[in-house]
C-alpha cells in the first residue's frame, strides 16, 4: 500500500485550531490507514503579499490505496469545509494542504505535481516530515526526507 505524505499550514485566524480539524478529518477518511501527524512548527510567511502572520506548519504520513489525485481532491474538500477561501495567489489562508509524496508516482499535471516540485527548498515541510517519515524516500533520488 503507498504512504503519503501531505503538509499541513495555516496563518490567517486559530492555525492550531484549523490544522488540528484538517487532520481529524483527514485521518477519518476510511481509505486512510496508519496516520501519523507531526509536530507543528512555526515559520515566517515565504513569498506573496508583505504583512502576512507567520504561518504554523505540519505534516501527515499514511498509508493509503487513493491515486494521488483522489487524496488532492480530499485535501480541496477540507480546505472548503474549514472556510478556505481562494483569491490571491500566496496570499494568508486559513488553511493550506498539499500532497508531497504518494508512493513511488513521479509525476504530475497542471493542479497536482508528485513529489511537490518545492518540497526540497521548504524547511516547513522537511523538518515535520522527520517527525514522523525521516526514512520516507524521495522516488527521484532516493534520498531520504531526513
Amino acid at each position: 500500500m503507498p504512504q503519503c505524505l501531505v503538509s499541513f499550514g495555516s496563518n490567517l485566524g486559530t492555525r492550531d485550531s484549523a490544522i488540528v480539524a484538517a487532520a481529524r478529518e483527514l485521518a477519518a477518511n476510511p481509505a486512510v490507514e496508519n496516520f501519523r501527524a507531526s509536530r507543528l512548527f512555526e515559520t515566517p510567511a515565504i513569498g506573496g503579499p508583505s504583512g502576512q502572520s507567520s504561518f504554523l506548519n505540519g505534516v501527515a504520513v499514511f498509508d493509503t490505496n487513493a491515486r494521488a489525485r483522489e487524496v488532492l481532491h480530499w485535501l480541496q474538500d477540507i480546505e472548503q469545509d474549514l472556510g478556505r477561501r481562494r483569491t490571491e495567489r500566496w496570499a494568508a489562508r486559513s488553511i493550506d494542504l498539499d500532497v508531497v509524496l504518494h508512493g513511488s508516482l513521479v509525476g504530475g499535471a497542471n493542479d497536482l505535481t508528485v513529489p511537490h516540485p518545492r518540497y526540497t527548498a521548504r524547511r516547513f515541510v522537511l523538518r515535520p516530515a522527520c517527525d514522523v517519515a525521516p526514512d520516507y524516500r524521495d522516488p527521484r533520488f532516493g534520498w531520504t526526507l531526513r
